[in-house]
Order: C-alpha cells, then structure tokens, then sequence
C-alpha cells in the first residue's frame, strides 16, 4: 500500500478532530433566507392553481381573498416556522431566469411588523430536497432547504377551517333527525337522557365529545349543493349561550351536505354513520 493512501485518511481525520476540538464549528455561521425575527403578519402566495391572502389576528389565521374564511391556523403556524428557520446552502450571483424555473410567476410575499418579502419560487433540485428561490427585486439565486413548500396548501379547502359548530358550554337539548333516524338528547338535572334512556354518570363525558363539536370533511364543489342533494333532516341544539340550527342534505352517493355561513360543508356518510353509532352505543 503507498503511504499515500495511509496519509490521506490520517490527515482529514487530524482536521476533523481539530474542528471540533478547537470548537472552529462555531465560527461557521448559518444564513437564513429571512429575518427570523421579522412577525409574519400577512402572506400572500400565488401559484398556477392559487392566489389567496392570508392575515393574522388574535394569534389566530383568516383568509382575506379570495373570501373572508378562518383557516387551520396550526397548518399555516407550521408554514411560517419553516419559513423562518430555512437555510440557505449556496447562493448564485446571477442566473438565466428559465433556468431555475422562475418563469412560471410562484411567489409567497411576507410582510411582517417592519420588513416584507417578496420571495419568487423556482424549481426544485434533482434530489427535491432543495428549492431554487430568488428576491423580487434582487439577481442572486439562492439555493434553499425546501422543508417549508411542504405547507404550501395546493386547494383552498385544504386550510380553511372545517368546523360546523363547536361549543363548551352547558348542552340543554340536542336533537338529530336523518330520513328514518332520530337522536333526542335533554339535559335532567344532573343527568342527560337519550331517546328516553338515561346516560350512565361514566358515559357523559364521551357523550359530550362526540356532540360538542361537528367538523366536516370538506367543502362541496363550487361551495352549492350537488343537483341531487335532497334535504333529509335537521340538526337542532341549544346551550346555556347559543343556540345552533341546520338544514341536513344528502345526496345520491349518501354524502351528507350541510349549508351555513356563506359555506356548503360536505360530511362523507362513513363519517357521519359512525357518530350517530357511537351516541347510539352510550345507552346500549
């Protein structure tokens, strides 16, 4: 064996114990794409198939355009934590705008308390795992960890919020009716009584669960009824503060549709079925 290929090896590894011994680790610096600081208040993102605007109030998400809806806050938390924590990997002077996929008009504007950015999209690397992005008003190109395009939502109806009702105060009367299905649910003092039998003390808690809060699946295309949609029954139920009413649709694939709000809300009937069998259960 040349001693060469003894002292090649020998070599890096002396440096590699040096970096790290001497602590010189520290003295590379990570470069983030943006302030990490900066508070995004507002985000804009536009692609082939979106252009929504997204604001922020009360620690809380809405969409502003192109309608007035709250989203799943949680998804775009995990957007703007990905934004502010992506490295940079390398940085190209200048580039052909073709080259890097630039041409296609993706961008996400972030605008915070004191800084905005307008961050254009290109393609990604070949190993997918990094994006080419660039500054509207900039020539380097930067090469990026591509973690945060992940929570770039591809639908509307992917992000906004799902939730047909929800509350936590005190049930005082709940009541189901779905073509030859019928739920009544009255409060008796301490008790709670399902189509005339009592709720066992233990099985409250779950029964509560289950009718506190109705989420749907997704919305319905184009936000209308399907054409064969008929109304099916009802959902009615009162609380201590509110008081909630809504008109049950179903249509011929036996998926249920329930109009509120501005929203068509689409409930797949596996999901609706298997609510109404866990209620049904609580007194069995």
């Amino acid at each position: 064996m040349r001693k060469k290929d003894i002292l090649l090896p020998l070599l890096a590894l002396i440096l590699v114990v040096f970096y790290f011994s001497t602590d010189k680790r520290k003295e590379v610096k990570t470069e983030y794409l943006i302030d990490k600081k900066i508070n995004i208040e507002k985000i804009h993102y536009k692609s082939d198939d979106l252009d929504i605007v997204l604001k922020k109030e009360n620690q809380k998400w809405f969409l502003e355009r192109p309608e007035e809806w709250p989203v799943n806050s949680n998804f775009i938390n995990n957007l703007v934590e990905k934004l502010e924590k992506t490295e940079v990997v390398t940085t190209i002077e200048k580039g052909e705008k073709n080259q890097y996929g630039f041409e296609k008009g993706e961008y996400l504007e972030l605008v915070g308390k004191k800084k905005k950015y307008r961050i254009v999209l290109g393609k990604k690397d070949k190993s997918y795992r990094l994006q080419y992005v660039k500054f509207d008003d900039g020539e380097k190109i930067y090469l990026v960890d591509a973690s945060f395009t992940n929570y770039l939502p591809l639908t509307i109806n992917q992000i906004k919020d799902k939730t047909i009702y929800s509350f936590n105060d005190e049930l005082l009367s709940y009541e189901l009716k779905l073509d030859r299905e019928r739920l009544i649910i009255d409060k008796d003092g301490d008790f709670f009584v399902l189509n005339g039998k009592r709720v066992a003390k233990g099985k409250v808690g779950e029964l509560k669960k289950l009718i506190s809060k109705l989420q749907a699946n997704t919305f319905a295309d184009d936000n209308k009824l399907p054409d064969s949609a008929k109304k099916i029954g009802y959902l009615r139920i009162k609380t201590t503060n509110k008081e909630f009413s809504f008109d049950i649709y179903k249509d011929k694939e036996g998926d249920f549709y329930i109009p509120f709000k501005s929203q068509t809300f689409e409930i797949y009937s596996f999901n609706f079925d298997d609510i109404i069998s866990k209620i049904k259960k609580l007194v069995e």
